[in-house]
């Protein structure tokens, strides 16, 4: 029976968040094989039947090297594998490029402007309850657009407020700091706004939560599917590996962050990203 190729592409994305990429346990079991019939077999003899340099192939084996478009489609040539292996061993191929991609971007951006030293406010929840409604995160990023103008009518064209409420709002962010004034244009103060006791939840965080995925929500049905992604999957997981998820989350976030504010900054986005348990739990968390 073929493995279900959804169930295949989870388990990857398992191995992916802390063991072994699937590419590379394949490539080490091709090994394993060949050296059970030849004691002798060597890496390099295995180099040699892939038509790939020896030291690229230890490099990738040792996870210090990803195989190239070209490389990739050679070693699914040779490994002889029917379509939904192909296609698994290639996905996680490219898994590995993603995850390498970002750390390059988070990198090179860390070298030439410091993400960690930027500007930032850490508010507690009781803090974060007067700016919680989607509109003050939605004002205080549109100052960074290019074409901002500091002007209550303009930004309430922009965001679908009201110019009352546009008004009031500018006033309690200059009130707390999160804005400033200068020479009559309005700047944000602070790069990154941060939640304290990010482990709890309170009535506003969860408030701001249903917003932005009611409004995810719209744009499915309002948004060009060019201009956007929304993107689900349903996986069976081991719930022990949740906190870890959550680490790997932020720090997707954090380099997709980086990644997105470079360059011309000319829209407004909301990114929203979901993990939670389909099965009814109870009352200990579980089930």
């Amino acid at each position: 029976m073929k493995p279900n190729l959804h169930t295949q592409k989870s388990a990857n994305l398992s191995r992916t968040m802390e063991q072994t990429p699937y590419y590379i346990e394949l490539l080490k079991q091709e090994l394993r094989r060949r050296k059970q019939k030849n004691s002798m077999y060597s890496l390099r003899a295995l180099a040699r039947f892939f038509e790939i340099d020896h030291g690229i192939l230890s490099l990738i084996l040792s996870g210090k090297r990803t195989p190239s478009k070209r490389h990739a489609t050679l070693l699914t040539k040779k490994l002889a594998l029917d379509v939904d292996q192909a296609e698994i061993f290639l996905f996680s191929i490219e898994e590995a490029r993603r995850q390498n991609r970002l750390k390059k971007i988070n990198n090179d951006f860390v070298k030439g402007q410091p993400f960690k030293s930027n500007p930032s406010k850490e508010m507690t929840v009781e803090e974060f309850s007067e700016i919680g409604e989607w509109h003050y995160s939605a004002i205080l990023e549109l100052t960074r657009v290019e074409d901002f103008k500091s002007n209550a009518q303009w930004i309430a064209l922009e965001l679908g407020l009201t110019t009352s409420q546009v008004t009031e709002s500018v006033r309690k962010l200059l009130k707390l700091g999160l804005l400033t004034e200068k020479n009559g244009n309005w700047i944000k103060s602070n790069k990154i706004i941060l939640t304290g006791e990010r482990s709890k939840s309170s009535a506003i965080l969860k408030q701001r939560q249903k917003e932005s995925l009611a409004k995810s929500m719209k744009a499915i049905d309002e948004i060009p599917i060019t201009l956007r992604n929304h993107v689900t999957m349903t996986m069976a997981i081991d719930p022990k590996k949740i906190p870890h998820a959550k680490k790997m989350i932020d720090e997707f976030i954090s380099s997709l962050c980086v990644f997105l504010s470079t360059g011309k900054q000319n829209k407004l986005y909301e990114l929203a990203v979901s993990l939670f348990p389909l099965q009814v739990l109870n009352t200990k968390g579980g089930k």
